[in-house]
């Protein structure tokens, strides 16, 4: 119904203090914004032949409002370290704007969500509970082996999805799918801040695995929480064909992290020695070059053909701009 869209809201970066100027300083992130909104009133599904998808993606988004303020507070506090190089500062900082952009999707997005399903507002609340308890007690340098084993199960997520993005997205509602895309694509970009903040913390690996593990743990049981509910709302929760597929894809995934754990025990560890997925990257750098405007949702989009319109009108055609 609604379309991926440019809508200029309040930073959610201003709530940490962070400098709004930051993200136009020399090497650091670039601010983006997208919005979307379930395709239907009365279904949270948005992937019509695989149901199980919406319903993980959405029990990922149904998180992310309790994990995105967590480890912005906690890049904030890396920041302010002593003697930082100015360099991974600025970029900290930047990286506080894009997580907060995509907190503030997810929420306006989780809106629709808890609309049709309010019991996924009690998971919501436990969660806030979880990560605030994390915050509380957590020293910085704590905090910072959380924030990065986040980040790097969100980079793993990211990479396991680009490559079966046909098979997973191939009938996604285009709003829901380019919000996800969008967020999966700025962790692949900002995958190291965590981490580099991590170690000038003083920070060893032990703590950095233990915090990835932590992560997967959080993740999947917040997603086989949320994504329960959801399917037993949609009627889909008894079919097998739904649980086999669920199960061949955790199989996969787990396949699939577990050698980038063997990596992060090396020594040399560092995220910019993961191999990025090249899609994702090429998506962002399309919505940059159209001006702000998210690639267009349809086939051609998922074989990573691009067609960029360089006339202001025919790009206006592919979004629709609101103002508050």
């Amino acid at each position: 119904m609604t379309a991926a869209r440019l809508k200029p809201v309040s930073d959610p970066a201003d709530e940490l203090n962070v400098d709004s100027a930051n993200p136009g300083r020399p090497g650091a992130l670039p601010l983006r914004r997208v919005a979307a909104s379930l395709p239907s009133e009365r279904s949270t599904t948005w992937t019509p032949s695989k149901p199980e998808v919406s319903a993980v993606a959405n029990g990922l988004s149904v998180l992310m409002p309790a994990l995105e303020p967590f480890v912005m507070k906690a890049v904030r506090r890396g920041a302010a370290l002593p003697d930082l190089d100015p360099d991974l500062r600025t970029r900290a900082l930047s990286f506080v704007h894009q997580e907060g952009a995509h907190q503030h999707a997810h929420r306006a997005f989780n809106r629709g969500l808890t609309a049709q399903v309010p019991a996924l507002r009690h998971i919501e609340r436990a969660q806030r509970r979880v990560f605030r308890w994390f915050d509380d007690h957590g020293s910085t340098r704590s905090v910072l082996a959380h924030a990065a084993g986040a980040e790097a199960v969100a980079y793993f997520t990211a990479r396991w999805i680009d490559r079966r993005r046909h098979s997973l997205l191939g009938d996604a509602s285009g709003p829901a799918a380019t919000m996800f895309v969008w967020h999966l694509a700025e962790e692949v970009e900002h995958k190291d801040v965590a981490f580099d903040l991590y170690r000038a913390s003083g920070g060893g690996r032990a703590r950095y695995l233990l915090g990835i593990l932590g992560a997967l743990l959080v993740f999947a049981l917040s997603v086989l929480v949320a994504s329960a509910v959801l399917l037993v709302r949609e009627r889909q929760w008894w079919r097998p064909a739904v649980h086999g597929r669920m199960i061949w894809w955790s199989l996969s995934f787990v396949f699939e992290v577990l050698p980038l754990l063997g990596l992060c025990l090396l020594k040399e560890h560092h995220p910019d020695r993961w191999s990025d997925p090249d899609w994702l990257a090429e998506w962002l750098a399309v919505y940059d070059r159209r001006g702000g405007i998210a690639p267009p949702w349809n086939r051609d989009t998922l074989d990573g053909v691009w067609h960029e319109p360089l006339d202001a009108t025919v790009l206006r055609e592919d979004a629709v701009l609101t103002t508050a």
